[in-house]
């Protein structure tokens, strides 16, 4: 009896045992549970940490990706600019081969203009001096025009105190003499009054002249007749009128429509004849014809000439 009961109470103390033995590996499982939850707790804190690195690396990732696009973006641009900076360095490069050639043309423009403008100058001035040698010889001519003007003054006023010495002398007629002078000033006035430096006519009034002269036709057809500086004649005595000066002072004498004494008239058809006569050989002057016909009209000479004359 007693060894079954020894033997039941080495069972139980056995299954004790084994109990223990149990609990104690239940205890070490338990505490294994426990800090594997504790590192499932930490690796799902990691995790949560791990997942928040990975949103802020994927928003880095974005902002990466971002800048990459605008960096390629930016490199774009800059091929476009290289490109274009190329293409207008060689657009430059043309355009300053270009103005090289312009330069070079200009150059060889501005050198064919300093030949042609001392040519043009060299010309002008020889033209210059054979003008100046031109006026040199005018002036020459008109001084020795004015000489010889003032020598017929001077042979005239020697035949007029000729001319009166001898009247004095053989009981002439004064007044005859004081006529022939005074109408002599009045010619020599009226020679004067319209004769420049260059012996060309001044158009001035010389009406009031012919008007206080006391035979203003007879002292006009005396100019044409005798005129200080001789007028061109045809031939040995044939006179013409082909100074501007004579037609000047036949058209004021026109314009007063002056009396005119039969023995003027006589002196004028003779003129007017003498001019016909040379119109013949020439008509091409208008100054000779336009002279002609001023006699006729002043000197009341038409009928004198057939119409087909004239």
């Amino acid at each position: 009896m007693l060894r079954k009961e020894l033997a039941s109470l080495k069972k139980s103390f056995a299954e004790c045992n084994g109990q223990q033995v149990e609990e104690r590996r239940l205890r070490s499982i338990k505490r294994d549970i426990e800090k594997c939850c504790e590192e499932l707790e930490n690796m799902e804190t990691q995790v949560k940490e791990f997942e928040t690195e990975k949103n802020i690396l994927d928003g880095q990732v974005n902002e990466f990706e971002s800048k990459k696009g605008e960096l390629e973006g930016l490199l774009r641009d800059f091929e476009s600019e290289k490109t274009n900076f190329e293409r207008r360095q060689k657009e430059f490069e043309s355009k300053e081969k270009e103005f090289e050639i312009r330069v070079m043309e200009f150059q060889s423009k501005e050198e064919e203009f300093k030949v042609q403008v001392k040519v043009l100058f060299e010309a002008k001035e020889e033209k210059f001096e054979v003008k100046m040698q031109q006026f040199e010889n005018q002036v020459e001519d008109n001084l020795k025009s004015v000489k010889a003007l003032e020598l017929k003054e001077n042979q005239i006023e020697v035949q007029i105190k000729d001319l009166k010495s001898k009247l004095n002398n053989f009981g002439g007629q004064p007044k005859e003499l004081e006529l022939t002078e005074k109408q002599h000033d009045e010619e020599k006035e009226f020679d004067t009054s319209y004769m420049d430096d260059d012996g060309a006519s001044e158009e001035i009034d010389i009406l009031d002249n012919l008007r206080e002269s006391s035979d203003p036709a007879k002292i006009v057809l005396d100019i044409i007749l005798n005129p200080i500086i001789p007028l061109p004649k045809k031939g040995d005595k044939a006179v013409i009128i082909d100074d501007e000066s004579r037609i000047y002072l036949l058209e004021k004498l026109m314009t007063i429509s002056p009396n005119i004494k039969p023995c003027v008239r006589d002196e004028a058809l003779k003129l007017a004849r003498e001019l016909k006569a040379n119109m013949k050989e020439n008509t091409e002057n208008y100054l000779e014809v336009l002279g002609f016909l001023l006699i006729l009209s002043i000197y009341g000479l038409h009928t004198y000439f057939d119409e087909d004359e004239v």
